[in-house]
C-alpha cells in the first residue's frame, strides 16, 4: 500500500500486488509502480511479505526507484533524474 502526501488534506491510496511466475519464455515484472503526479514525497508505503512480516517505510521521496528487502527497508534507493526539476 502507497499513501502519497496529498494535497490540501485529502489521503490518498494506492494498493498493488506483485505477482510472480510466467509463461512459455515469459515472466511477470517483479516491480510495482506507482504514480504519484505532483506529489514530492510518499507518507507510508507498507509491504506484506508473503511471510506475514509487515515494513512500513516512512517519508519516501518520489521520483526514484527503491529496492526493498524484508526487514530491512531500503537496501537501495535510485533516484531519477527529471529535465528542468531541481535536485534535493
Amino acid at each position: 500500500m502507497c499513501n502519497p502526501s496529498a494535497r490540501r488534506g485529502q489521503p490518498h491510496q494506492q494498493i498493488d500486488e506483485v505477482r510472480n511466475g510466467g509463461g512459455y519464455f515469459s515472466q511477470h515484472d517483479l516491480r510495482v509502480h506507482f504514480g504519484l503526479g505532483q506529489v514530492d514525497k510518499v507518507e507510508v508505503i507498507e509491504i506484506r511479505w508473503p511471510s506475514g512480516q509487515v515494513d512500513s517505510l516512512k517519508d519516501v521521496r518520489a521520483n526514484q526507484l527503491i529496492f526493498v528487502k524484508e526487514s530491512e527497508g531500503i537496501v537501495r534507493p535510485m533516484q531519477f533524474k527529471i529535465a528542468g526539476a531541481k535536485q534535493l
